[in-house]
């Protein structure tokens, strides 16, 4: 099933040129720095970034002085009336989420860039988790070390930052002394998806990697997976 959204203005519009580079990242046309209308320039780029990881696309259609136009496309499987059981509910159209195991926990996501960890916390969220941020890995061992015993439930760790990189703040964590840190969850977040990285991910005590740019569906089933073993250890 296609969905298409549109949403339009008669406001001031945009010009072509600055069309050209509307979702990148902190670009705004025209930006008067003021505290009453200051941004970063983050918005439009991160939604993009969602839009094209559900596999839809955003369009823009704009004219100095006669408004904007944005289009939203994303293709989607449908239930049909007839497989629905009787007695599920319905909510805003919508199938209630059945033995969530990812709702209440919390979570670490230590990642620098503002634009990933947008989209890591408002997956994340999606699914009912509380997100806490470190932006490097320095960050990362400070927010495990001062939170209460067996606080966090999983980590999800990029290995590419500066101060302290994922795997020295991987094996920090390990190195701590508190019985929390041996079965602890963490789960690598890399562009380097190869094999020797994969090693050097194990290697440093970690459970398992997830490539970028983050697909849902594989983020979702892989904090599953590594939280249904931890229960079972």
């Amino acid at each position: 099933m296609q969905l298409t959204s549109t949403v339009c203005d008669n406001g001031i519009g945009m010009g072509a040129e600055f069309q050209k580079h509307l979702f990148e990242l902190f670009v705004q046309e025209n930006r008067i720095d003021t505290s009453e209308m200051r941004g970063s320039g983050l918005g439009l780029a991160i939604v993009k970034k969602m839009v094209e990881a559900m596999g839809g696309d955003i369009n823009v259609k704009s004219e100095k002085g006669k408004g904007t136009e944005f289009t939203v496309v994303i293709t989607s499987p449908c239930v049909k009336q007839e497989d629905i059981a009787p007695n599920k509910s319905v909510t805003n159209g919508r199938l209630p989420e059945q033995n969530n195991i990812l709702s209440g926990k919390h979570f670490l996501l230590c990642e620098d860039h503002p634009l990933n960890q947008e989209i890591a916390k408002a997956l994340l969220e999606e699914k009912g988790m509380i997100v806490s941020i470190a932006e490097n890995g320095q960050e990362g061992v400070n927010a495990y070390l001062t939170a209460p015993i067996y606080f966090y439930n999983i980590v999800l760790m990029d290995i590419r930052m500066p101060i302290m990189d994922g795997f020295a703040a991987v094996r920090a964590i390990r190195s701590l002394d508190r019985p929390d840190v041996k079965d602890i969850p963490i789960i690598a977040m890399t562009a380097d998806a190869f094999e020797e990285d994969i090693k050097k991910c194990a290697e440093s005590g970690m459970n398992g990697y997830m490539a970028k740019p983050i697909e849902p569906a594989k983020l979702y089933s892989t904090i599953e997976q590594a939280l249904m073993q931890q229960t079972c250890h």
